[in-house]
């Protein structure tokens, strides 16, 4: 499949888009509905039992809703990761699927970077709601998309399908283009 080609610039360069650095996107999913505190661990982290919270350590992981996670770590062979995490998983009645080469993610960041994130999206991006160490599944330009607020607002990653990274993309360059020309006197 093609990869997808870089983003062109905005005139004034207060949003900028770019294919993230690779890297391993996998989802870990309970078996079981838990209720009360059983705290669930992976490869000696936490994983963050409030749907939108975000662990950062050895992996970055993202709780998209209950009883689901994306781990994101650097890139390695899954089956190696498989063979040693299988143990802790299967005890744990946890599964994980590889999501990696069915998404894409694009780093977001710039100066105009909530301007053009509600242009796109109904999330509340006031930084008091959210911020640094949360993340949200929502609908983004009409398409489901996870979002990692990895640097205030002013840097995230979109985990979004790779047969809609292009039209992302695109949304997101036009909406840039209105928040300039709408900043222009």
């Amino acid at each position: 499949m093609p990869e997808l080609p870089a983003a062109p610039p905005v005139q004034n360069h207060a949003f900028h888009l770019e294919r993230a650095s690779p890297r391993l996107v996998l989802r870990v999913r309970s078996r079981e509905s838990r209720v009360g505190g059983t705290s669930l661990t992976l490869a000696g982290s936490k994983l963050p039992d409030r749907v939108g919270a975000v662990v950062e350590g050895r992996l970055r992981i993202l709780c998209a809703g209950p009883g689901d996670w994306l781990i994101v770590h650097p890139p390695t062979e899954v089956a190696r990761l498989r063979n040693v995490w299988t143990p802790e998983l299967t005890a744990q009645s946890l599964t994980f699927v590889d999501l990696t080469a069915g998404l894409i993610v694009l780093e977001v960041s710039g100066t105009s970077l909530k301007e053009v994130l509600e242009k796109s999206c109904g999330l509340d991006f006031d930084p008091r709601h959210f911020g640094t160490g949360q993340c949200a599944r929502t609908r983004f330009a009409q398409i489901p998309v996870v979002i990692d607020c990895v640097q205030d607002l002013s840097r995230l990653d979109l985990y979004v399908a790779r047969s809609y990274a292009q039209y992302l993309q695109d949304w997101l360059l036009d909406a840039a283009q209105f928040v300039a020309s709408a900043a222009r006197p």
